[in-house]
């Protein structure tokens, strides 16, 4: 099957709904206070010259369950014990930081460059965030988003689009996923049930994920790895495939048209 490769590295106010987070950088001072300044190096002072140096930003947001991530950036999602929500950017050039926003609309964080803005970057932008639950991720463009740690949640849903791509492990009673363009979704653990609608060129790696029952749609040429245990059944078109990992399920009925197929991996 297709293989998918992944991208390699990669004064305080909280957040509202529907405001956008300051484009700024924070520290404490000795006084425990938080002072904003600019981008900041991480490079030491009268360290000796690297090809790379990365600039970093620390911002606040909340109330968030969502991440949607646009454009080229690369997400690391950490969901964290210590009810903690954040975002930390870093990037290879200076002035990324104005070009940005952090956004929380209707519980979900938007990462992407500010609209109606003329965009200048250059090198690579990694977006790690740090979040106390997630039951929705979005990619789209040629973003990556990677959960650093196995989710567990009673309902999941993934969005891929263009040549986005998601990477996670998960434990979860309902998972949706629909991904279309060229974009890929891998999710490995465990689902009581799962939807997968994959379109176009997209592909849908599941064969870490057992689920006790799965609903696929697969058209264009898409394809959608699922292991299923009990009931597999949907419609795979045009050039799809529906690769089946494992043992056979003890209910399978997907109908297939024009060359689609169901194939035993």
């Amino acid at each position: 099957m297709t293989a998918v490769k992944e991208h390699e590295d990669q004064e305080e106010q909280p957040a509202t709904t529907g405001v956008k987070h300051q484009h700024n950088t924070s520290h404490s001072s000795a006084s425990g206070r938080d002072v904003q300044t600019a981008c900041t190096s991480s490079a030491p002072i009268n360290a000796a010259p690297t090809t790379t140096e990365t600039y970093t930003e620390h911002r606040e947001v909340s109330g968030f369950t969502g991440i949607s991530s646009s454009s080229f950036f690369v997400v690391s999602v950490a969901v964290a014990s210590s009810n903690t929500e954040a975002v930390r950017i870093e990037a290879e050039d200076p002035g990324v930081c104005d070009q940005i926003e952090t956004v929380v609309e209707d519980a979900t964080l938007h990462i992407r460059f500010v609209p109606d803005h003329e965009i200048h970057i250059n090198g690579t932008v990694s977006v790690h965030v740090d979040a106390i639950a997630v039951s929705r991720l979005e990619a789209g463009g040629t973003s990556t988003i990677r959960v650093v740690q196995p989710l567990e949640e009673p309902k999941l849903r993934i969005v891929t689009s263009g040549a986005g791509k998601v990477f996670l492990q998960a434990t979860t009673d309902a998972l949706d996923v629909e991904s279309n363009g060229s974009s890929a979704v891998s999710v490995s653990g465990t689902a009581t049930a799962s939807s997968i609608a994959v379109s176009d060129g997209a592909v849908f790696l599941g064969e870490g994920l057992v689920s006790e029952a799965t609903v696929v749609s697969v058209a264009g040429v898409a394809k959608a790895a699922v292991q299923v245990t009990r009931s597999l059944t949907g419609r795979a078109q045009a050039a799809g495939q529906v690769l089946v990992y494992g043992a056979a399920p003890a209910f399978l009925d997907v109908k297939t048209s024009d060359v689609a197929k169901v194939v035993s991996a």
